[in-house]
């Protein structure tokens, strides 16, 4: 909220009062503004979706990189979809349904066979 030019109590000074704003100045004007918001400390269930969320991400750059992992896993984009969102969509079904065969496919790619 700009304060008035004519408050020669206010005018020129910048700085916090207790915990209730701030003063400051912009374009020689003083302004008066909340005190800024402090985020809190992530929980331990908002880090483990972040790790969750690593490890899709990792998992699509994988796809990416590798598209018939798409194929043998069955990953299917939807119209205007690309394969990077929809390997991080399909992640965690994959995690969590048969993550033997997701270990299984990604194994196959880090250590792809001779041809005999």
């Amino acid at each position: 909220m700009k304060l008035k030019k004519t408050n020669a109590l206010l005018k020129g000074y910048s700085g916090k009062f207790g915990e209730l704003f701030i003063l400051k100045q912009h374009k020689g004007d003083t302004i008066m503004t909340a005190l800024p918001s402090v985020p809190p400390k992530p929980t331990p269930a908002r880090l483990a979706c972040r790790k969750r969320f690593r490890e899709a991400v990792a998992f699509a750059r994988v796809v990416i990189r590798h598209p018939e992992l798409a194929e043998i896993l069955g990953i299917r984009t939807k119209r205007d979809q690309y394969l990077y969102h929809a390997a991080i969509q399909a992640y965690p079904r994959l995690k969590e349904k048969d993550p033997a065969a997701l270990n299984a496919a990604l194994a196959q790619i880090r250590s792809p066979q001779q041809p005999d």
